[in-house]
């Protein structure tokens, strides 16, 4: 997991970003040492939407690439957003 923790999210695809966030969250989160210096790093990857500048059309979502690109980028975001909340409560550290 160190090579996990160590890692940069925000140079990460969308779907590795996931993955990653999701195994740190259940074998370390929330107090444990590989979150603590991955989730500041998270977070600012997940960044806040909208940017300035982005046509009305296009805001809330993300950039993504090829096929169904932005599709695919906006759903594994909000997947990612989703670990606060939901594994939270699953693995008990909402308690």
């Amino acid at each position: 997991m160190e090579p996990v923790a160590a890692a940069l999210p925000g140079e990460l695809d969308p779907e590795t970003r996931l993955f990653a966030a999701t195994a740190l969250y259940s074998l370390d989160a929330p107090s444990g040492p590989r979150w603590k210096t991955w989730n500041p790093r998270f977070k600012e990857a997940l960044g806040t939407y909208p940017p300035r500048g982005v046509p009305p059309c296009e805001r809330g979502s993300r950039e993504g690439e090829g096929f169904r690109g932005r599709l695919r980028a906006t759903a594994l975001t909000q997947m990612s957003l989703q670990i606060y909340v939901q594994y939270a409560n699953v693995f008990g550290a909402g308690k």
